[in-house]
């Protein structure tokens, strides 16, 4: 454009201006190009935060919240509650100005719950938990159902509600936080079965919870039967089973005998390799959370080398292994 409009006004000078921005003099083109004082151009600073100001926020938030790890230890409470108060005062409803981004929002989300899964996964005993498999297994998917519909009939018959708002509202609800059971359930010492089952259901809840959202989250004229959304979400969580069994496996496989120069690079393997469990199940059409928990299980229990050098013989599990912290 700026091309054209300078080459239109040097060859044809005697045009009127009036409708036509071409006859405006080249330099006074080039010179609006370099300064252009327009809200959202290059050369103007635009409103709000700039990315040094979010960088430092962001990097105070991180250490506030890391030292009041140590200070919920000291206390003899969950962390998770400070976390939530430090949410509520960085937040919208504090000194961040109101947010209107709902897409950015949900990725951040997704994001989130992928890092808390992952974690999850990797800090799962399987020894501690496969002896409360079926348990933990009937919990997120037969209880969930369960406290679904129980809830969506409430709201129906009481509230008056829709539905599909209802069903929606019940399954959002029906889960149970995983970011606050993997945090404090392991602290409060409870039977092995207790722990072992519900660590299990707050890790594979999430999955078919989603899915239920996302697929009743339409017009309702584009509600599919419920056969088709019982069949769907049995493939996705199938599907993303095996993807992340898959990942995993080839994954513990790959860093046995690939010996890396610094023990710092397993870990940053393992979050790579937990990410592209969640990536190849959701350009699968599978779920990705239940992909990433279960790649993060299979990674935290392989025995995998530990070793400063890439000559030195594989010893213990890494350093993201709970097992090797504990």
């Amino acid at each position: 454009m700026f091309t054209v409009a300078g080459c239109q006004a040097h060859t044809n000078p005697g045009r009127s201006s009036a409708g036509n921005a071409a006859t405006v003099p080249i330099d006074t083109v080039a010179l609006r190009a370099t300064h252009d004082t327009r809200p959202g151009s290059d050369g103007d600073n635009v409103p709000g935060m700039g990315l040094t100001v979010t960088l430092l926020i962001a990097t105070v938030v991180v250490l506030v919240a890391i030292l009041a790890v140590r200070i919920t230890t000291y206390l003899g409470f969950p962390s998770l509650l400070l976390y939530l108060a430090l949410g509520v005062v960085v937040g919208s409803s504090g000194i961040s100005p109101e947010w209107h981004d709902a897409d950015v929002a949900k990725d951040l989300g997704t994001l989130a719950l992928v890092v808390i899964l992952a974690e999850g996964g990797l800090t799962t005993r399987w020894r501690d938990v496969r002896p409360h498999l079926a348990l933990g297994l009937a919990l997120s998917t037969v209880a969930v159902a369960v406290s679904v519909v129980v809830m969506a009939t409430f709201m129906i018959a009481v509230l008056g509600m829709s539905w599909q708002v209802a069903v929606v509202i019940g399954a959002v609800i029906s889960s149970t936080d995983a970011a606050a059971v993997f945090s404090v359930l392991r602290r409060l010492g409870l039977p092995p079965k207790v722990t072992g089952a519900l660590e299990l259901e707050s890790g594979l809840n999430d999955a078919p919870v989603i899915l239920l959202v996302t697929f009743l989250s339409v017009p309702l004229s584009e509600v599919l039967p419920w056969w088709q959304i019982a069949l769907l979400i049995g493939y996705e969580l199938l599907a993303g089973l095996l993807i992340g069994l898959l990942i995993g496996r080839a994954g513990a496989w790959l860093m046995r005998r690939g010996a890396l120069p610094s023990a710092g690079l397993y870990a940053l393997m393992a979050v790579a390799l937990l990410l592209l469990a969640y990536e190849v199940a959701a350009v699968s059409h599978a779920s990705g959370f239940l992909s990433v928990y279960v790649a993060g299980v299979v990674l935290g229990n392989a025995n995998l080398p530990f070793s400063a050098r890439s000559s030195a013989l594989p010893r213990r599990s890494p350093g993201w292994r709970r097992s090797a912290c504990s």
